[in-house]
């Protein structure tokens, strides 16, 4: 409602996503009710800098950082996701690790331990996905998979077989809640995450609302989208949530829909809400290897390979940033891989 695009949809993002895990998990261990909390004020931090950045009316530095900063991230990310999602794909139980290294070394050493009903369902996944997305394009090829997977894992009792399941989601709607941590002794150490996610995100969100506009013809107010990112955001951390930006996925939908305001995202929202009232208990028998062949889908859509091919073509800086951006998002924390790639954007042009 205070965002300048009228189709941007705007929620949980696997890059955003990818960068709340890294800055977190050296903080407290995944899944703990204090690394929930963490999570919860990483958010409020975020929005409020996008907030003071809008009210600033700072949008305008982005005009100075290449889209090639965007491409090369979100590809980095790709090829993170799908390698974290691997383990689960093959029913294996490796140990976390925080280098893409260390993780092919440990994958490496569990692959003979493969649990081939879990690969199988798996795999159908991702079979079903690629198939409807090519035969039927308009229907929900993801919902059919799962629904496909979750139904023969409740008909044939494959839970009890090895295959690791989502187990039951809980049927309430998030209540008003405030982080429960204390800001003196985090907040230095959640900074340089928050102010990295707060520009992922905000550089996320203005590339799509601009390339939704170039078709609309809608003018739009990059430094008020700053604010209705930051009060998203905010607000998330209000209820149960983390920190999130503009998602490319849901706002082409919404767009393709017909969408032309942005009660259509309030709309989306509600009946999210219903949805989690009355089919919260159906995901109880979804497999863990179908949700990690969604992302496997999810990751391969997430590379713009045509963007990419133009960018390196376009010029050599592009591709440099493009080049140095992916590198540093595998090989460095997610958070400097950020800095790296804007900075170096910023220097070149």
């Amino acid at each position: 409602l205070w965002g300048s695009s009228a189709q941007l949809i705007t929620g949980p993002t696997t890059a955003i996503s990818l960068v709340v895990f890294s800055t977190l998990i050296d903080l407290a261990p995944p899944g703990s009710s204090h690394y929930v909390e963490l999570a919860f004020f990483l958010a409020l931090l975020v929005g409020v800098v996008q907030i003071l950045m809008g009210v600033a009316r700072l949008g305008s530095l982005l005009n100075f950082v290449s889209h090639s900063v965007i491409l090369g991230f979100t590809a980095g990310a790709a090829v993170l996701i799908s390698f974290k999602q691997i383990p689960n794909l093959l029913g294996l139980h490796v140990e976390k690790s925080r280098t893409f290294v260390e993780s092919l070394v440990r994958l490496a050493h569990h692959l003979h331990e493969t649990h081939l009903i879990t690969l199988a369902l798996g795999t159908l996944t991702i079979v079903v996905i690629v198939i409807v997305k090519k035969l039927r394009p308009s229907l929900p090829g993801t919902l059919i998979a799962l629904v496909v997977v979750g139904g023969i894992v409740a008909f044939l009792g494959l839970g009890k077989k090895g295959v690791l399941v989502v187990g039951c989601i809980p049927r309430t709607l998030p209540p008003f809640h405030l982080p429960q941590v204390s800001m003196g002794a985090y907040v230095a150490n959640l900074a340089p995450g928050a102010l990295a996610i707060a520009i992922l995100g905000l550089m996320e969100a203005v590339s799509i609302a601009k390339s939704i506009s170039g078709q609309t013809h809608q003018r739009l107010d990059v430094n008020q989208e700053f604010v209705g990112q930051g009060l998203s955001n905010v607000a998330a951390s209000l209820f149960g949530g983390y920190a999130g930006s503009g998602s490319f996925t849901r706002s082409a939908v919404n767009f393709r829909s017909g969408g032309k305001t942005p009660m259509s995202g309030v709309f989306s929202g509600i009946a999210v809400a219903v949805v989690i009232l009355l089919a919260a208990p159906l995901a109880s028998k979804l497999p863990v290897a179908g949700l990690a062949g969604v992302l496997m889908v999810v990751a391969y859509d997430m590379v713009q390979k045509e963007d990419i091919k133009r960018a390196v073509r376009c010029t050599r800086g592009d591709g440099l940033v493009l080049i140095v951006t992916f590198l540093s998002t595998l090989f460095l924390h997610l958070e400097f891989a950020v800095y790296v790639g804007v900075l170096l954007s910023i220097g070149l042009h």
